[in-house]
């Protein structure tokens, strides 16, 4: 399945911790992290880390800000193929400050290049054709933030609603309503006239209450008042029946249930889909979800997810993925391009519904497990939760616990289409990096504070050895991906055998790397197969011309390590790139590249470079008790080999975020 999400981005910027102290002091300096958000974006970015082939469609002005938000998509694996950029002057990225003294969100979209595109930009029955080529099943979402940031982004989100209405392709809304755009009247004018074309509506509880209100189905009448229309007399019914309820309830499954009814009544088309949230005492925060179609109410509140949000943003967009992620596969697994109807009414089935509300609770509690609106959490995580708490309340704990969760889970196979997405985000995002940083570590902790160094001037690849201290442990490469996970692309090298690939697996790699093309142990399959059917681009190594053929035409390679590399030379793999099909081979050489002669290799046509020592210092290879080698190790670090490192990110890499 490939998701395509057209919708605006933003630069967040929030208080550093808990502390106000600075708070009545206008003047005071005030520290705050910056990060990027936006619904949109944060739903593609929340299925790209499940290995979901997900494209956001937007506009964002050239310049350093804008590569901001263009290098936060591109490295959460986000395609980026609908991306449009407006040279020159024309526009900016918006804002928005969390104002914690204040309980509100401040947002400065005034010229941004997104409520400002010119019209034109989309033509979106050539795109969804594009990427519906081959029968691919595709998913279409959006907000309706969106219509209400300017006419030309009105009339663009429209027209992809008629167009993925003629191609045939699901469509999930979610309302959104922001009181900040305009009056819920307005937007409602824009959303009513495409209902028919939307088959998954959500709504918050607030904007349920709101558009009930609006729709006139409140139940504020009695049940007997004939002269309330149909809708509003079950709304009053029903609510005679739980109690009275008001559109200013708040969102209780017995408060809320009429009004969803009586909302899916009256539009009787889109499945209404709402996601409830309770605190207790300890601000432990229980979720659960309501979904009515034209089979009627799911809910799963009998197995709530329990958790406390480290971050209050993300969780809402993560539940949308995880919806959408689990009502694609059934449609798949279907062999449907859309989901049934009773009537106008759109219908998922049971099943396949209880299983999407489940994927999304648990997906929104691991999302909010990480500081951001970003998901960092991966297939894996998920499926461990899922396994862990089948048929009961899932109560979570943090990411990092789950990758180093040791159940048979953590080695769940995906499915095809989700272990090839895996991988094509993978490759993309190997060859935006250019340069593998190799990690080949007996110092744990001195590994992963160089992975963030490292990820602090801008490389945006890193390779954890097999032969690394805490590899076999378990502990290093999980370390690694929790610490630089959100911005590198992690992987493993010096493969030997397929333990080390299912612990890397079950880690977080996305890629691994081998010196050789390992054969005994690895079955029929071999190891490139091994590696791609989890999900994981497998780079094995070769050395002549004949055996980067055989890696490449006969057991699938996409990509090929050379090595060693200090017996090749940049002229060497220009000329062998000139003959037949080896200009198309992806092709990393690896071995004695340092920041003086890395250039020249990608001039010669390399993907990308592996680079050891010389890049990463000597120092995470000096035993923690040999403290003379240690020494001379951290200050050839301090003194050279980091300013080199520094030096040859600026030559190579996008700004560093």
């Amino acid at each position: 399945m490939r998701v395509i999400s057209y919708g605006e981005a933003m630069l967040r910027f929030a208080p550093v911790g808990d502390s106000l102290a600075w708070r009545g002091r206008p003047s005071a300096a005030s520290p705050f992290t910056r990060s990027v958000g936006g619904d949109e974006l944060n739903v593609c970015v929340a299925l790209a880390r499940l290995g979901v082939d997900a494209a956001w469609a937007s506009v964002l002005p050239a310049g350093p800000l804008g590569d901001v938000v263009r290098g936060c998509a591109a490295d959460a694996g986000v395609r980026l193929d609908h991306l449009r950029t407006l040279a020159g002057q024309s526009g900016e990225v918006g804002t928005y400050h969390l104002l914690p003294e204040e309980g509100r969100v401040h947002y400065q979209r005034r010229h941004s290049a997104f409520g400002t595109q010119p019209p034109g930009l989309f033509q979106w029955a050539s795109i969804l054709a594009e990427e519906g080529k081959g029968g691919t099943p595709l998913w279409v979402h959006m907000t309706g933030i969106t219509p209400m940031l300017g006419k030309q982004a009105a009339a663009c989100w429209t027209a992809a609603l008629h167009a993925a209405d003629s191609a045939a392709v699901p469509v999930s809304v979610d309302l959104n309503y922001r009181p900040q755009l305009g009056s819920f009247a307005d937007l409602w004018r824009v959303v009513e006239h495409e209902i028919s074309r939307i088959h998954l509506l959500i709504l918050s509880t607030h904007s349920s209450h709101t558009l009930a209100d609006h729709l006139g189905v409140c139940g504020q009448q009695g049940e007997g008042d004939v002269r309330a229309p149909p809708a509003k007399r079950v709304r009053a019914q029903a609510g005679a029946q739980a109690g009275a309820v008001s559109s200013a309830a708040d969102g209780t499954t017995e408060q809320l249930v009429p009004i969803l009814h009586a909302i899916h009544e009256r539009l009787g088309g889109p499945a209404i889909a709402c996601c409830l949230k309770e605190r207790d005492g300890q601000n432990k925060q229980k979720r659960w979800s309501i979904l009515i179609d034209g089979d009627g109410f799911h809910s799963t509140e009998s197995m709530p997810t329990i958790h406390m949000p480290k971050d209050e943003c993300g969780g809402g967009s993560a539940w949308a993925a995880g919806l959408i992620d689990a009502l694609g596969q059934d449609l798949k697994a279907c062999a449907k391009r859309q989901p049934g109807r009773n009537g106008s009414s759109v219908t998922w089935g049971k099943d396949a519904v209880a299983k999407a509300l489940r994927n999304g609770d648990i997906l929104a509690a691991l999302a909010q497990e990480s500081a951001g609106d970003h998901s960092t959490a991966t297939r894996d995580d998920l499926e461990i939760v899922k396994a862990q708490f089948h048929d009961v309340a899932a109560v979570i704990d943090g990411l990092p616990a789950l990758r180093n969760h040791s159940t048979a889970a953590c080695r769940a196979i995906p499915d095809e289409d989700a272990a090839s997405a895996r991988i094509e985000a993978a490759l993309q995002r190997l060859e935006d990096a250019k340069v593998i940083a190799i990690l080949r570590a007996k110092n744990e902790t001195r590994a992963v504070e160089r992975a963030i160094e490292l990820a602090d001037l801008g490389y945006r690849a890193i390779e954890v050895t097999a032969d690394s201290a805490g590899f076999a442990a378990g502990r290093l490469l999980p370390a690694v991906a929790t610490a630089v996970g959100d911005r590198c692309l992690v992987g493993i090298g010096t493969v030997m055998n397929l333990d080390q690939l299912e612990k890397a697996t079950a880690d977080g790699a996305h890629f691994a790397l081998s010196p050789v093309r390992p054969t005994a142990g690895w079955g029929a399959a071999g190891f490139v197969r091994e590696c791609h059917k989890r999900g994981v681009l497998a780079m094995p190594a070769a050395f002549t011309p004949q055996e980067i053929y055989e890696c490449v035409e006969e057991h699938g390679a996409l990509t090929v390590k050379i090595f060693p590399a200090q017996l090749w030379s940049p002229s060497a793999l220009q000329d062998l790139r000139r003959i037949g099909d080896f200009g198309r081979y992806r092709l990393c050489p690896s071995g004695g590249i340092t920041c003086s002669t890395a250039e020249a290799w990608l001039a010669a046509g390399a993907a990308a470079v592996g680079m050891g020592s010389c890049l990463v210092g000597k120092d995470i290879a000096a035993a923690p008790e040999d403290m003379a080698s240690l020494s001379a190790a951290e200050q050839e670090w301090c003194s050279k080999a980091k300013l080199d490192a520094a030096a040859l990110a600026r030559r190579l890499l996008l700004t560093p975020v």
